[in-house]
């Protein structure tokens, strides 16, 4: 269930304010078409809805995703700038 107009929503009801809107769009998108290549060794789990925000959703399985490195890296790099 992971789509794009509840994702953002949820953060604009909790934030009221997102300083960067092409950053969380780019952010959403990025995750709900991610898909991992199977031939990554080292993943890293990541909340869409992050933890600290949304305790709500932390068990749901469509708000974790496994990323490489580098993609979380840049994952949470957007989702700072937005």
């Amino acid at each position: 269930m992971r789509k794009f107009n509840f994702l953002k929503d949820s953060f604009i009801k909790k934030h009221k304010c997102i300083d960067n809107s092409e950053y969380l769009d780019k952010y959403i998108n990025f995750l709900i078409d991610y898909k991992i290549s199977e031939s990554v060794e080292y993943v890293e789990r990541h909340h869409i809805l992050p933890r600290s925000t949304f305790p709500e959703f932390e068990n749901e399985s469509w708000n974790i995703i496994e990323l490489d490195y580098d993609n979380h890296r840049l994952a949470h790099l957007w989702l700072f700038k937005s």
